[in-house]
């Protein structure tokens, strides 16, 4: 009763997780990168290139002017010629900015090219083929986690996975950190470390379940156990994460420093999904099965072999066994007897 009760409180909130994230997806808007759903772009000649740091830092004043704030600035040659390439992920912005840029920069005219609007790579096509790939892999998780650990353990492994898809994104969105390719790719690492963590877990929980010192203790201490012998090798893994994200926060380009921050956010919500929630639903479906199995069983006594098919046959195969040899020895028996009144008395 305690599991489900806390495995409640954590489902709670996610859910709380998520209708923030939706509320603000429609009040405020996503977050989206100028790679997704577009932006604008201006481009700078540089004369001098041994200049190019002081004059990004007047480009990001130009932009803080603005109520801007840079989403990428980076050098990009031409030819002969070499530009300082700004983008912000904003598709409306200000047509002054290009004379407040050159103001700022202190260069002419021609230096500075026109505001130029970039298109996302946001479709209804690609929406539909990513909804339709996310599908066919959630699929295909909870038909290789069946056939490896049984049923419930596919279905544990399809939840978690949903579970930290989901609520990482809203987080991700919560905190709004721009969704662009370099942040997708580091909610799908996310999530591939829950499905990590949980299959390591369920390796050991099957050699647990095997060992026959273990078959007096419940599914609670059997899934602690295995809990608890995989800590370590993932708490290393978070680690070596939390040591690069940290390094990535306190790089000056903003770029990098969001993709620190989005894997901060990302790590925190692959161990509440492992640890709070995955485990939770997991040691739930295991005790209701042992609960529907004990239920079953207390209605009809001869369920058994159909509850423990392996056992059954075990136990056919011992007692055709032992029934062969009581033939046998009663074969040799009986040939004793005949050898025995055959002989002449002499």
């Amino acid at each position: 009763m305690t599991n489900k009760k806390n495995l409640v409180w954590y489902l709670c909130v996610s859910l709380v997780l998520i209708i923030v994230a939706v509320v603000l997806s429609l009040t405020v808007g996503i977050n989206l990168g100028s790679d997704i759903g577009g932006g604008t772009q201006v481009e700078i000649k540089i004369e001098n290139t041994q200049n190019v740091s002081q004059q990004t830092k007047q480009v990001k004043s130009a932009l803080k002017e603005h109520g801007l704030i840079e989403e990428r600035i980076f050098v990009e040659d031409k030819g002969v010629d070499t530009y300082l390439v700004v983008r912000v992920n904003k598709k409306n912005v200000d047509p002054k900015l290009r004379d407040t840029l050159i103001k700022k920069l202190g260069v002419e005219e021609e230096a500075v090219s026109t505001l130029q609007t970039i298109s996302g790579t946001v479709t209804n096509r690609a929406v539909i083929w990513a909804s339709v790939t996310i599908v066919c892999v959630l699929l295909a998780i909870f038909v290789a986690g069946w056939l490896r650990y049984k049923i419930m353990a596919g279905l544990t492994l399809l939840l978690a996975v949903l579970h930290s898809l989901i609520v990482t994104t809203a987080l991700v969105i919560i905190v709004r950190l721009p969704i662009n390719f370099i942040s997708m790719a580091i909610i799908l690492a996310s999530v591939i470390l829950t499905l990590f963590a949980c299959v390591i877990t369920l390796e050991r929980l099957r050699e647990n379940q095997k060992a026959k010192h273990n078959e007096g203790l419940s599914v609670d201490e059997l899934v602690n156990m295995s809990q608890k012998s995989t800590l370590k090798p993932l708490i290393f893994i978070v680690c070596a994460l939390l040591i690069l994200a940290l390094c990535l926060v306190c790089t000056p380009l903003s770029v990098v420093t969001m993709s620190g921050a989005t894997i901060f956010v990302c790590l925190l919500v692959s161990a509440y999904t492992y640890y709070f929630v995955a485990m939770n639903i997991h040691k739930y479906l295991l005790e209701a099965k042992v609960t529907r199995d004990k239920i079953r069983l207390s209605r009809n006594p001869n369920i058994e072999t159909t509850l423990k098919p392996e056992k059954a046959k075990a136990k056919a195969k011992s007692a055709e066994a032992k029934k062969k040899d009581k033939e046998m020895v009663k074969r040799q028996q009986a040939k004793r007897k005949k050898d025995d009144t055959s002989k002449p008395v002499v």
